[in-house]
């Protein structure tokens, strides 16, 4: 759903999808890393739990762009992170 919405914003804004590693990709390396010092600051600087929240949301959205940037089928990686997860617990 997240990337979904992002790709429609890509689109609608003309950044393109699926280019790999080049400029845009670190565009959003430094949008990725940015939106992690604001949550940072937010959290141990101000206390500030909507500014936390708006800021991890934010965060996803950044996220999701250098996904599509980069053409990478999440909900497939999101899976494989979920099994290796929940093989963790006891009784899955």
């Amino acid at each position: 759903m997240y990337q979904i919405d992002v790709r429609k914003f890509m689109d609608a804004s003309d950044q393109p999808s699926d280019q790999g590693m080049g400029e845009q990709a670190v565009i959003y390396m430094d949008l990725v890393e940015d939106q992690y010092n604001q949550i940072q600051d937010a959290f141990y600087s101000r206390g500030d739990i909507a500014e936390v929240s708006n800021n991890l949301a934010n965060m996803v959205w950044v996220i999701m762009g250098l996904v599509n940037t980069l053409g990478i089928p999440f909900d497939e990686a999101w899976k494989e992170v979920r099994e290796s997860n929940m093989s963790k617990c006891n009784g899955n």
